[in-house]
């Protein structure tokens, strides 16, 4: 079963309201719980045309007592679409990987937020600033999850403050 993370969803939980933080065109949202997953802050990169690739970022906390995965991450927006985390290596040379599971423990906090990213490639249209997307993120124990993501003029700095 698909459980949306919207507005009007039932069994969803909005958060406190933001402050600061352009998160949705109609209300400012904080994050969204659906089963034990807390979806915080889902927003990718604005971009002005398509067949173009993007990030995006949110952060998943976990607040159910039992460990979970996420396995990957789908989107009829681009042609493809990863999990990536950036690795250093003894030169200092980073290297973006893609493509591995990433592991959520009990009551514990996921950061897709720098090093950690979902990389869309090839985007089917443009993403401009204040459109939503919606990701399927598939979890082992919870499932698939769509999850509306905001686009937003951050760059590829996930912490700068959009404009408001």
């Amino acid at each position: 079963m698909l459980a949306a993370v919207l507005v009007n969803v039932p069994g969803a939980t909005l958060g406190a309201p933001a402050t600061g933080r352009l998160l949705n065109a109609i209300s400012s949202l904080d994050d969204v719980t659906v089963k034990s997953l807390k979806f915080i802050d889902p927003h990718l990169n604005a971009t002005q045309s398509a067949g173009g690739d993007t990030r995006a970022f949110l952060i998943v906390r976990n607040l159910g007592s039992t460990s979970d995965e996420l396995l990957q991450v789908s989107c009829t927006c681009a042609k493809t679409a990863q999990l990536v985390r950036v690795v250093t290596d003894a030169k200092g040379i980073a290297t973006p990987v893609s493509g591995r599971s990433v592991k959520l423990l009990p009551y514990g906090r996921l950061e897709l937020t720098g090093r950690r990213y979902i990389q869309l490639g090839k985007l089917t249209a443009a993403t401009p600033v204040g459109a939503k997307i919606s990701m399927t993120l598939t979890f082992k124990s919870a499932g698939p999850i769509a999850v509306e993501f905001l686009s937003v003029d951050r760059k590829s700095d996930p912490t700068k403050a959009a404009a408001a």
